[in-house]
């Protein structure tokens, strides 16, 4: 698979993610792979692949653990055949742009320390608060099917 993105400085936010050549819609900007971790493992920079039976987090690989949030992103995680996620792109994105997904996809609860004050995702449609995928009520209109499995599981009734 070709190189669409790499880590680097993202300013007031730490590491972040960039593409590195233009990607459109549709497409897949980061394929990535993981290694569970145990409840006491958990960092920011985890994020959860099950609710049921029991809640799994994993270490995504070096480049993805550095996405940063975003109430507008420009990327979705949808599960991939290594438990992971591919981050699939929502719109056209250019050269340099910072790659972020929304972490209330991938989080049930979220855990993450929120900056005073709220969110600073910068996006004009920026919610301010970041709880979690059981408090978005419009989160399968919102990104359709580019949601990972367990999350569609979930808002269809945990069946």
């Amino acid at each position: 698979m070709e190189v669409n993105a790499c880590a680097g400085d993202a300013e007031s936010k730490g590491n972040g993610v960039f593409a590195v050549r233009s990607v459109r819609a549709g497409d897949t900007v980061l394929h990535s792979s993981a290694q569970s971790v145990s409840a006491e493992g958990r960092t920011n920079r985890t994020v959860q692949v099950a609710l049921r039976p029991q809640e799994v987090h994993i270490n995504l690989d070096d480049v993805s653990s550095c996405l940063n949030h975003c109430c507008e992103p420009n990327t979705a995680p949808i599960t991939n055949q290594l438990g992971a996620y591919d981050f699939i792109a929502l719109r056209d994105i250019a050269r340099g742009d910072e790659i972020n997904f929304d972490y209330e996809t991938t989080e049930w609860t979220v855990s993450i320390s929120v900056p005073e004050g709220g969110c600073n995702c910068g996006a004009a449609g920026c919610r301010r608060d970041i709880k979690g995928g059981q408090f978005r009520s419009d989160l399968l209109e919102t990104y359709s099917e580019k949601l990972p499995d367990w999350v569609k599981n979930e808002l269809d009734g945990g069946n």
